[in-house]
């Protein structure tokens, strides 16, 4: 902790540092081991302190010979003691497929706090008498980034059984994400474990790729429903990891087949395990628990995952939310969690909320009211004059309620006639008036404006024309 020939003061304070790093680092041992294990600690750290602090009848220099040969020496076992260190990882093919192997990466990670210095001359030197480059100490200064790397291909070597084959690889897999998580191994690598897609997605490929193509269903429906008994295989051996059966149910959503793996994807998302993932964001989706996935959403934004992936699996969520048989979100509830002032966002925003009025009115038993669904969608306007998707709504439902009135004109007469006149007279002139701002807004090019589709727009158009004919 202290440089050659430095003050007493300075070796007084390392040694204390050292002896407050020997009670942080042994706190977590074993009872019966901790007092004896600290104790050789602190006496190794205080012989080095004595032998620091007596020179030895003479004055240390930075440029001594003796003390630089020393220097060298002692720099030179690091060297070889990490080296030993790395060449026993990956010669050993037994460690990363055990559930220690979390806690062989905690302990690697503190090894790699005692850095060797690339910049330190001292230090170059003993590589080269290794004979090895200067840009092997990247390699010496990383060693839990080397085992874990090292880890995940032996892992996945054994869930595809060129390596273990042993019937109780799924619970161990299990066990190896759970200490992996435990002992704070990288994200990156926690993430490969979630998802293991270089395992399964060969089983899945083709199917990915005609849908990526927009391949036709008839031609898509068949390759994943013979993918399923794989999938099904890799989730089983994959135990607690939500790739796979988010893959699965992604890919059965597509060709609307999703019921078929229902009981496999709830047992799936029971055994994954409690990490906070996209992958398990995923796969809370695929199991209708939409209120999880927004909740762990909110949790990795708040830890600065990519605000794109959120933004997308949020709005994901609420659009499987709308298209399932469970109980709907509030307007509300998703303007709250889509307030993000985002084009994207703020477009599908406005979509979602229109849809969750309509969706809600449609549950109703018996026919949808168009005045009560008319007053639902005005207040939307109200709230968001900009919201084009409700405003082409409500001239849609305006239209047909103007269409039916004009129908029942023609078998009545008298008093309720003129009623009838009136009512049509001021659905007329109001559906003129979101049809006429809409055919307006949408010269603006805006792609995401409700007229951008050119079949609405002309629906439109065909809507402003009859209704200003049915005022005449």
């Amino acid at each position: 902790g202290v440089a050659r020939s430095v003050r007493r003061s300075q070796l007084d304070d390392a040694f204390d540092a050292r002896l407050d790093l020997v009670a942080t680092a042994c706190a977590p041992l074993p009872k019966r081991v901790r007092a004896p294990f600290a104790d050789l600690c602190r006496t190794a750290f205080r012989t080095a302190h004595e032998a620091a602090c007596d020179p030895g009848g003479r004055t240390r220099e930075a440029s001594d010979p003796v003390e630089e040969e020393a220097h060298i020496a002692w720099t030179h076992e690091r060297v070889r003691w990490k080296a030993r260190i790395a060449r026993e990882l990956v010669d050993a093919d037994d460690w990363p497929v055990t559930e220690s192997s979390g806690e062989i990466l905690a302990c690697l990670r503190l090894i790699d706090e005692l850095r060797l210095d690339p910049a330190d001359e001292t230090v170059r030197k003993a590589v080269l008498r290794l004979g090895a480059p200067t840009t092997y100490l990247r390699q010496l200064n990383d060693l839990s980034g080397l085992a874990a790397r090292f880890a995940v291909e032996r892992i996945f070597r054994a869930a595809e059984n060129r390596l273990d084959a042993s019937a109780d690889f799924p619970r161990r897999y299990q066990r190896i994400c759970l200490s992996w998580q435990r002992n704070g191994a990288p994200e990156r690598y926690l993430d490969l474990l979630d998802d293991p897609q270089a395992v399964y997605l060969p089983s899945v490929e083709h199917a990915l790729e005609l849908l990526h193509d927009d391949a036709p269903d008839h031609e898509i429906r068949p390759v994943v429903l013979a993918a399923l008994p794989a999938m099904e295989h890799w989730i089983t051996r994959l135990r607690g990891a939500p790739g796979p059966p988010a893959m699965l149910g992604e890919l059965l959503h597509a060709v609307g087949e999703h019921s078929r793996a229902t009981s496999l994807l709830a047992e799936a998302r029971a055994a994954a395990g409690p990490r906070d993932s996209l992958t398990r964001v995923r796969l809370s989706i695929e199991c209708g628990a939409f209120k999880d996935a927004l909740a762990c959403l909110t949790r990795l934004e708040q830890h600065g995952t990519d605000p794109a992936d959120v933004r997308r699996l949020r709005i994901t969520t609420y659009r499987r939310w709308l298209g399932s048989d469970a109980v709907l979100p509030t307007a509300e509830e998703i303007t709250g969690e889509l307030a993000e002032p985002h084009p994207e966002v703020a477009d599908a925003r406005r979509r979602l909320v229109v849809e969750v009025t309509i969706a809600k009115h449609l549950r109703r038993p018996g026919e949808v009211d168009p005045d009560s669904l008319g007053g639902d969608l005005r207040r939307l306007l109200r709230d968001d004059a900009e919201n084009s998707h409700a405003r082409y709504h409500l001239a849609q439902l305006l239209y047909q309620h103007a269409v039916g009135i004009r129908t029942r004109m023609r078998a009545t007469f008298g008093s309720q006639r003129e009623a009838l006149r009136d009512e049509l007279t001021r659905l007329c002139a109001e559906c003129s008036t979101h049809a006429t701002r809409l055919l307006t807004e949408a010269e603006n090019g805006d792609p995401h404006h409700a007229l951008a589709d050119d079949a609405r727009l002309e629906e439109v158009k065909t809507m402003a024309a009859k209704v200003s004919s049915y005022r005449r």
